[in-house]
């Protein structure tokens, strides 16, 4: 029979942590128990999604609503958008019409098959005419709150000119002289200015149309300085004062000549021919100016083919009518309206 071991030192002292292994209650946990503690502890990230998930369940009614009124926006704002870009084509699409109209040849009885082809061509000056208001006063009707709405007002302007119907032109100048695209664009304003000098001249108020050139000379605005001052000079010269149209007029010669001046052909001939008219010694040969008497064809509306349109200005003798062209180019000057009554 096995004798049970005496309890002696040795034994309860290996029963006894030693002083060095010991630990109390307020000391640190052994590593062992750290680890099983951050074993058990869920992970941080886990905790967040958890977290993202309850809230989520919780509002998942007033999240989908909130969803849906962001995807309605989305898509009225793409069909807002949609809708806006058919209306521009279309309207510029007509306007394109009238200014194909305005623009086109006459027939002659020699007109080339080929050119038939590409180019309507009207009977008359006013056959044609009344198609590009045709077309013009469509594209108002139509689309009046686009742009090329506008612009087609400002073409109906131009033919109202042309045909001497002056209260006509003054009241469609004045609309698009009002409106917000004239006080953004300043070649739409001035070309609205011009056209309201010219025709308060041939309505035969002299006053009323000097105070639109001195507007539009005094426009802060490219090619608008000696445009203005041309058009004083003529009434100047047309009362009789000589002397006032010749400053004018060499004033006007000095700006179109400084450098970065916008090129016209078309004004710096008539700023000669009417100063050599009054004064031919103050008349002097300069050199040819660059682009010809073509007016520049760049900006316009979409659907116009330009070689076509070229084709037209050139039967017209280049540039005739332009100040009423509705594009965005400095307008050119058209011929000196008659004295009312004639």
């Amino acid at each position: 029979m096995a004798e049970e071991p005496k309890k002696g030192k040795g034994t309860e002292a290996a029963k006894k942590p030693t002083s060095k292994g010991a630990t109390s209650k307020k000391g640190p946990a052994p590593e062992s128990e750290a680890a099983a503690a951050d074993a058990d502890a869920p992970d941080a990230l886990m905790t967040t999604t958890l977290k993202v998930m309850d809230w989520t369940n919780k509002r998942r009614s007033q999240i989908g609503a909130t969803l849906g009124v962001i995807a309605l926006g989305a898509a009225g704002w793409f069909g807002w958008t949609y809708y806006r870009a058919s209306r521009e084509l279309a309207a510029s699409d007509l306007l394109a019409k009238g200014v194909m109209a305005e623009f086109a040849p006459i027939k002659g009885g020699e007109e080339d098959p080929t050119d038939q082809k590409r180019i309507q061509f009207y009977g008359s000056e006013d056959e044609k005419q009344k198609a590009a208001l045709a077309a013009y006063a469509d594209a108002k009707a139509k689309y009046g709150d686009t742009g090329p709405g506008i612009l087609a007002r400002l073409g109906e302007a131009g033919v109202f000119l042309d045909r001497r119907e002056w209260d006509s032109a003054i009241a469609a100048y004045t609309d698009v002289r009002n409106h917000p695209l004239a006080t953004a664009d300043a070649n739409v304003r001035m070309r609205c200015i011009e056209g309201l000098g010219y025709a308060r001249e041939g309505k035969g108020t002299l006053d009323d149309a000097r105070r639109s050139f001195e507007e539009l000379m005094n426009l802060e605005t490219k090619g608008a300085k000696p445009l203005g001052l041309y058009h004083l000079a003529r009434l100047d010269a047309g009362q009789g004062k000589n002397p006032e149209a010749i400053t004018k007029l060499k004033a006007a010669r000095d700006a179109i000549s400084q450098p970065g001046a916008p090129s016209s052909r078309y004004l710096h001939d008539n700023i000669e021919k009417l100063l050599g008219r009054l004064d031919p010694t103050s008349v002097h040969k300069a050199p040819a100016m660059p682009g010809g008497g073509m007016p520049n064809l760049e900006g316009l509306p979409p659907g116009i083919d330009i070689e076509a349109l070229k084709a037209q200005l050139g039967a017209r003798g280049g540039g005739g009518g332009g100040g009423a062209m509705p594009r965005p180019m400095p307008p050119m000057p058209r011929p000196t309206p008659p004295p009312p009554g004639k």
